[in-house]
């Protein structure tokens, strides 16, 4: 499998359940994981069908790595953004407009 990232620019901390610091990732090996992600239809609907009861799974990405399959990271565009939340609209929608002038 395969799926489009962008190298972390921030520092990452990883903390526990009391929001306290564990540890501070490697930023040279923190990646950002983007849309699309692209997976061969066989494994990827077998990733789901095993691990359907799985909580914590958050993309499909995690699913493989679950199954020990590798993929690949392939470097993407920072202004290859989610809109989850009203803020992120309309940062998409700027980055829309300076694209069509």
């Amino acid at each position: 499998g395969c799926t489009i990232a962008v190298r972390s620019k921030d520092t990452i901390k990883l903390g526990d359940e009391k929001d306290l610091v564990l540890c501070t990732t490697e930023r040279s090996r923190t990646w950002a994981i983007q849309t699309p992600q692209c997976f061969r239809k066989d494994i990827l609907l077998d990733a789901h069908h095993r691990f359907r009861e799985e909580p914590g799974i958050t993309d499909d990405c995690m699913l493989l790595e679950k199954m020990g399959e590798k993929v690949r990271l392939v470097e993407g565009r920072y202004s290859n953004i989610k809109v989850t939340t009203p803020e992120d609209l309309s940062l998409a929608e700027a980055l829309l407009e300076k694209e069509r002038r």
